[in-house]
């Protein structure tokens, strides 16, 4: 289906290895170039008392990964909510996960019905340092008393760049930020503007579009690995 084209897939290493293997069995070479690398924060987080909040919230896998001195101490009355379908898979081992049927983002889980009336509900936040803040700020409106935990941070790793990286025919980017930081890493090459990008949201083709990418931009019908490898695909068919 990908017939030998040359994919540059820029997620961090240890959440690329299966996008890269479903590009392995569609005929494409994936080619790995992590523009994010996930680390501790500089700073420890202070975690809750979980027996002092009503809803735990985890961002990505990596907010679960981070965050497992709290989990071990979670009760059973604890409401466990994911933005995504892989994350809320990672949370299923500490009990019933929450999260958006179809649209895998900050936004989807805010649509739910749980997530409607929040008035003095002690909501807590597992995330990343920086990143967005919709989340937060919307459930604040909404009259949550709610905090956010830092339990990571995402720093840009020092790379050798490949041998004819230019020559690559496609590139996955899951978050503006992974766009954002493979042009600094290449230092801004008016290349990456005219290749073909899979892209994770309609949101990140829209920021794909003020860096000045030209080329044809492929949304994921769902945000997941499944789904960026059919992009990937109706990708291989228009091109």
């Amino acid at each position: 289906m990908l017939k030998g084209k040359k994919i540059l897939v820029t997620r961090p290493t240890k959440q690329s290895n299966n996008l890269c293997k479903l590009i392995e069995e569609n005929g494409g070479i994936p080619i790995r170039f992590p523009t994010l690398e996930i680390a501790p924060p500089s700073v420890s987080p202070c975690f809750p008392n979980p027996q002092n909040i009503d809803i735990a919230i985890w961002t990505s896998t990596n907010a679960v990964l981070y965050s497992k001195t709290f989990l071990f101490e979670i009760p059973n009355t604890l409401q466990l909510a994911a933005v995504g379908k892989q994350t809320a898979q990672v949370l299923e081992k500490y009990g019933k996960v929450l999260h958006p049927p179809r649209d895998f983002t900050s936004e989807g889980l805010l649509k739910m019905d749980v997530f409607q009336l929040v008035t003095n509900k002690r909501i807590a936040l597992f995330s990343g340092k920086g990143g967005r803040e919709t989340l937060f700020e919307i459930l604040q409106q909404r009259g949550a008393n709610i905090q956010k935990i830092e339990v990571y941070q995402r720093i840009i790793p020092i790379l050798k760049i490949p041998n004819d990286i230019e020559k690559i025919d496609y590139i996955v980017a899951s978050s503006g930020e992974t766009l954002e930081n493979l042009f600094i890493m290449l230092n801004n090459p008016a290349w990456l503007r005219d290749k073909p990008w899979v892209l994770m949201s309609e949101r990140l083709a829209v920021f794909a579009k003020t860096r000045g990418i030209s080329a044809r931009c492929v949304v994921a019908p769902q945000a997941d690995d499944a789904g960026l490898l059919n992009a990937l695909i109706t990708l291989a068919s228009l091109t």
